[in-house]
Order: C-alpha cells, then sequence, then structure tokens
C-alpha cells in the first residue's frame, strides 16, 4: 500500500483516493489471477463436495418450487414480474470473475436489478428505474419502495433459478478476504445473498 502511494503522491488531491482504489484493484485482480484456485477452495475436494452438495440441492428446489410456492410467500403483484431475467442473467456471470470484490459487485447488481423491477409499480413517471437505489433519498423523490420481505423471496427465487456452482465457497471466499471491507449497501445486498443461501438450505423438500 505504501508503493501505491508514493506513486499517487503527485496527483490532484481530489483523486488520490480514486486512483488508489483502482491501483488497488488492479493488484488484488493480478494476485487473485495466480492463487484463484487454491484460495476459492483451500480444502480441494472437500470444499468441491459441499459446494455440488448445495447445488443438487438448489435444482432439486428449482423444479418443486414456482414463484407462487407457500414457501417464498412472493406477494401476488410481484409475481407477474418473474422470472427477473435480468437478476439471473447477472447472477450467472459470478464465476467470471476471480476477486471477492468483484463477485460482490455481481451480487450488489443481481440485488439493484430484483429491486429496481419490484420497485417499478411504485413510481412515478418521472423517476428513472435505471438510477433508482433502495438506500439512497433518490434525489429527494419519496417512492414507496418494497420491503426487505419483498425483496428477500425474490432473491431466493432468482438464486434457484440461476444455481451458479460453488456457492459455498464464494461465499467464505468473500469473507475470508472482503468480509472487514463491507459496507453500506454492498453489505446489505451480500447479508441478504448470504442468509437467502442458508434459508434454502433449510428449506423441506
Amino acid at each position: 500500500r505504501a508503493c501505491v502511494r508514493v506513486c499517487l503522491c503527485f496527483a490532484d488531491p481530489a483523486s488520490q483516493e480514486h486512483l488508489y482504489t483502482a491501483a488497488q484493484l488492479a493488484v488484488e485482480r493480478a494476485c487473485f489471477s495466480r492463487i484463484y484456485t487454491s484460495a476459492i477452495r483451500p480444502n480441494g475436494d472437500k470444499d468441491l463436495e459441499n459446494d455440488q452438495e448445495l447445488s443438487d440441492r438448489i435444482d432439486c428446489l428449482a423444479r418443486i418450487i414456482t414463484v407462487r410456492h407457500r414457501a417464498l410467500q412472493i406477494p401476488e403483484k410481484y409475481c407477474r414480474q418473474a422470472p427477473w431475467p435480468a437478476a439471473v442473467e447477472t447472477l450467472a456471470h459470478i464465476n467470471l470473475y476471480r476477486t471477492p470484490y468483484d463477485k460482490l459487485s455481481v451480487v450488489h447488481a443481481c440485488c439493484q436489478s430484483i429491486m429496481r423491477s419490484l420497485a417499478v409499480p411504485c413510481m412515478p413517471e418521472d423517476v428513472d428505474p435505471a438510477t433508482f437505489s433502495f438506500l439512497s433519498d433518490n434525489g429527494g423523490v419519496e417512492l414507496e419502495a418494497p420491503g426487505a420481505d419483498d425483496f428477500f423471496p425474490v432473491l431466493v427465487y432468482v438464486i434457484l433459478s440461476t444455481n451458479p456452482p460453488g456457492l459455498v465457497s464464494t461465499v467464505d471466499f468473500v469473507n475470508t478476504y472482503h468480509g472487514n471491507r463491507l459496507f453500506g449497501e454492498v453489505s446489505y445486498c451480500w447479508t441478504q445473498f448470504c442468509t437467502a443461501l442458508e434459508f434454502i438450505k433449510m428449506i423441506e423438500l
């Protein structure tokens, strides 16, 4: 970090932090590209078994749990929006990335996509869904935004629909290497994502 700070010492003070963050991420991506296989599954076959066990469970659940299944209790007004293809497509890309930051960004983007979809029926005509953030003040515009009870079951459904490989290892990977740097909306989304996985483990087949 000190080396990066020295390299940026002549930068505009207003942009130093941004440049430092970008440089740190570049270094992180370079490092994890070399150690990714051992970092994502440090316990080898045992981690593979845990990932496969959850993947098989999700595959079984996805065959029987519909958007109106009693285990999810998604409000009817949102069921009409299923299957949330943008969120599913976003989450499906999580294994294309090899850093905790990038994997978090995928989860964040997936959650944002869900919330924007759920918020559309509640938005005034002059609000752009693409700029909506469910944890910001949205430029002072008061919205009857969907709550956690609306968002969470949809996130569960999206995970069941996507079933990206290696979810157990991904959670451990992010928590190990980025867990102490979580904050704000990203932290909220990640917590909801991890909770959704635990919920999936407890759904009775």
